[in-house]
């Protein structure tokens, strides 16, 4: 949940018209992905986060290209 908060504040996430919703299959997920965005996160926490995980390091494909050739098929 700490990671969705985080998303929500940082880099795209930041932006307040642009929310990540991650795995939501159920009602209940939804639920709890929402509940993320109570967390309260301190500048110096969302400041170490950037310095750990800057915006942009987690790009590119999500599976290496021969196993993306398979994905729905």
């Amino acid at each position: 949940m700490y990671a969705f908060a985080a998303s929500t504040r940082l880099g795209v996430g930041a932006r307040r018209d642009i929310v990540p919703i991650p795995g939501t299959k159920r009602m209940k997920f939804l639920e709890e992905n929402i509940g993320a965005l109570a967390v309260g996160l301190q500048p110096e926490e969302l400041e170490r986060i950037n310095r750990v995980l800057p915006a942009g390091a987690a790009s590119g494909q999500r599976y290496p290209e021969a196993v993306m050739a398979a994905v729905n098929r």
